[in-house]
């Protein structure tokens, strides 16, 4: 799935929930970690790939640290 589509979509449903400001910083900081990433995996080293691929649980709980903070700070 296109990443951009991905976060177009979290976008979207952050705004409809009214998740503020934490949920929009939050992306912002995933954004940064799948640009790090891509740049980690974009030479095709085994030593980039691998530690993309061990860190990138961090992507996934910047986003789920957003959406709990947006709720949150309701």
């Amino acid at each position: 799935m296109d990443l951009g589509l991905v976060g177009k979509r979290a976008l979207v449903l952050g705004a409809s929930r009214g998740l503020g400001a934490a949920f929009y910083l939050a992306i912002a900081i995933a954004a940064g970690q799948a640009a790090w990433h891509w740049r980690l995996i974009r030479d095709r080293t085994r030593e980039g790939c691998f530690q993309a691929f061990r860190l990138n649980h961090w992507l996934g709980f910047a986003v789920f640290a957003g959406v709990v903070a947006g709720y949150g700070l309701r």
